[in-house]
């Protein structure tokens, strides 16, 4: 959701300033945002990295929080682990439908049906992962392990 209010912001300024041919390779979108308008192909590429979500997650994590937590993403798997302890291993799902009323919208949504726990990813990259459990409004941040 933040990157889709990003993007509306940055082509609500790109309209404004005419200053569409500066390029910045690189550069994540609030700092284009901050210090010119986007070329098409960056706002082209915003979108591409929104829609790469589901595959972006794919992956193993370690927490922030509490380095003993780990996290790991298949295509089709959920497994959460800690230091000593068992991995839990649960299905999940993700989609652009909210967990609660079905209705869709920008953001991606992580569903684990076994737990119905609902999460909102807010940040999916090569280095990072945070989402919000949504019963609790917490946000979960986790690293990629190399």
């Amino acid at each position: 959701m933040k990157k889709l209010l990003l993007l509306s912001a940055v082509l609500y300024l790109s309209a404004c300033s005419g200053d569409a041919g500066n390029s910045t390779d690189g550069e994540d979108l609030a700092t284009i945002a901050a210090t010119q308008s986007p070329t098409l192909g960056q706002v082209a590429e915003a979108v591409a990295d929104a829609s790469a979500i589901p595959q972006m997650i794919q992956g193993s994590w370690v927490s922030v929080e509490d380095p003993k937590a780990t996290l790991i993403i298949t295509k089709d798997k959920y497994i959460l682990g800690y230091e000593g302890s068992k991995n839990d291993t649960v299905d999940y799902t993700i989609s652009h439908k909210s967990c609660t009323d079905s209705t869709e919208n920008e953001d991606y949504y992580i569903y684990l049906p076994k737990d119905d726990m609902c999460y909102i990813v807010v940040d999916a990259s090569e280095k990072n992962l945070s989402f919000i459990y949504t019963a609790r409004g917490n946000t979960l941040t986790y690293t990629r392990v190399k």
